[in-house]
């Protein structure tokens, strides 16, 4: 959202700078509680950022990503559906950050054959993983527990 301070959700509910800021805290300090630890990655719901919340997130040193093809997955009537619209654009690009959303019953049910296909066409799944490998220990955005 090119020079405005706050972040648009999909429903219209609109947040300040510091609301988008308490909530990408809270989610970090929800994975920091269980895991003890949390990678410094974050993509912005909707893809909704604001120049604010971009520079907030490089002076926490946490690392920003975006998608580059959108299963839509969301919207799918088929499985089939779903495999043919990701495979067209993964085909037509050749590589690709892929959105899917583990709450969608379709992506759990496409998934082992979409990475089966994967493989067998050559691709290769990775994990995005921070330069630092302690980096995930060493978050600015979450309350240190006390031993």
């Amino acid at each position: 959202m090119g020079g405005s301070s706050s972040c648009r959700r999909a429903n219209g509910r609109v947040y300040s700078y510091s609301q988008a800021v308490s909530e990408i805290q809270g989610g970090h300090q929800a994975v920091y509680d269980v895991l003890g630890w949390v990678d410094p990655f974050f993509r912005f719901p909707y893809g909704e950022s604001s120049p604010e919340l971009k520079n907030y997130l490089r002076q926490a040193q946490v690392a920003e990503f975006f998608w580059s093809i959108d299963s839509e997955d969301w919207k799918a009537t088929s499985n089939r559906q779903l495999l043919d619209k990701v495979w067209a654009q993964l085909d037509a690009r050749g590589r690709g950050v892929i959105l899917f959303h583990d709450i969608q019953r379709r992506t759990a049910e496409i998934m082992p054959q979409f990475l089966s296909e994967l493989y067998y066409k050559g691709y290769s799944v990775v994990q995005i993983q921070p330069a630092d490998p302690e980096a995930r220990y060493k978050s600015k955005i979450v309350r240190r527990n006390k031993p």
